[in-house]
């Protein structure tokens, strides 16, 4: 299946400096940045990969080009706007059905900025391997040595609290790993890998809605005219039929519906959403009667 990058417009401020970054390429149109070589993904986690950087001529065109080609060989083209600075950002949403190695080659004004790779594991495959293995006792003793809780640590807030802010918010992710990057998270927070995955586990699984809050720069965008209703629709049916937006169970569409203009509520709703005045679940709502109409077709 191929893989669909949501792009994600961001006006973000960075320094003069990328630092605690690690990864990152320059070439003639500019750098280009990456997080991290290697993601882990668990069978049920979303994970997003940021690709970053900055153009070398900010005052040139306003679209930079990413070639995407996935482990299958597939490639996707996507672009993103840089800011008047020359900052741009892009999101490439991996999880346990994207493994293998991925590269990335980001291009301004018909110039290379450069290509950067990553790869996505298995988690639980590394873990398996690792109690089927058992280390040395002397590097077992030095895994035993725990780190003291991170200094933004409330002590009267829940681990869970933390965790489900650094899985669901990518702006909270950014922010922790860029600031604490001498921790995992369930390092800083307190509690072990395994507690860790527990809690994970319980913030993707249940019955009730899931959206990413960075959705709601799209639904938004809509809103305001900024995309058409092809572009919203496709990107929405994708994160449903790829459960990345988890919607109760709807009735098969209505095989006598023959309108398919999309009602003014439905986009209404999407701007009050975007702006905070609804919740998910009335956001949804519409999402529903959309799938009903047959207008977005779940897989």
């Amino acid at each position: 299946m191929r893989l669909l990058l949501i792009t994600i417009f961001v006006i973000s401020f960075f320094g003069t400096a990328f630092l605690p970054f690690t990864f990152s390429v320059t070439g003639e149109g500019g750098t280009v940045f990456i997080e991290k070589a290697v993601y882990e993904v668990n069978r049920t986690e979303n994970v997003l990969v940021k690709i970053f950087g900055i153009v070398e001529n900010p005052l040139g065109g306003n679209w930079v080009f990413f070639t995407i080609t996935n482990p299958d060989g597939s490639v996707s083209e996507v672009k993103t706007t840089k800011t008047s600075e020359g900052h741009y950002e892009n999101f490439i949403i991996v999880n346990n059905d994207r493994l293998g190695k991925h590269s990335v080659d980001v291009r301004f004004e018909l110039k290379n900025i450069g290509t950067v790779t990553f790869e996505v594991v298995d988690k639980y495959a590394k873990m398996d391997e690792q109690e089927s293995e058992p280390e040395p006792e002397s590097k077992l003793e030095s895994n035993n040595e725990t780190k003291p809780p991170a200094d933004f640590v409330d002590p009267n807030l829940e681990p869970s609290y933390y965790v489900a802010r650094y899985v669901l918010e990518p702006s909270y992710k950014n922010w922790f790993d860029s600031n604490y990057s001498e921790y995992l998270i369930w390092e800083a927070v307190g509690i072990t890998e395994s507690e860790y995955m527990i809690l994970v586990d319980e913030i993707y699984g249940g019955p009730q809605t899931v959206i990413p809050n960075w959705i709601k720069n799209n639904a938004g965008w809509w809103a305001d005219g900024l995309i058409d209703d092809s572009t919203f629709l496709k990107g929405i049916e994708y994160l449903v039929n790829e459960k990345i937006i988890i919607i109760p169970p709807t009735e098969e569409p209505d095989e006598y519906v023959t309108d398919q203009t999309i009602p003014a509520w439905v986009k209404n709703n999407a701007g009050w959403w975007a702006d905070g005045i609804i919740d998910d679940n009335t956001f949804v709502s519409g999402i529903e009667y959309l799938v009903k109409s047959g207008i977005i077709v779940v897989s």
